[in-house]
């Protein structure tokens, strides 16, 4: 995935959205130039694990 398209939510750190400006008038994520994706330095990973409890985020315990 090319770096800089998505970003981490302001409220949830675990969860990503993509990267749209919020003023401008082009609101589409920015995408990388040819050259700018030869660069291995631009690429990420991206993808949730699936943990071993066959979740994709941890429970939210509640202690009553």
């Amino acid at each position: 995935m090319p770096a800089n398209v998505y970003r981490l939510k302001e409220d949830d750190p675990n969860d990503v959205e993509e990267n749209i400006p919020e003023d401008g008038d082009n609101p589409v994520a920015p995408i990388p130039s040819t050259s700018q994706m030869t660069q291995l330095s631009n690429w990420v990973h991206f993808g949730q694990n699936i943990l071993k409890c066959n979740r994709l985020k941890h429970m939210d315990i509640n202690p009553e």
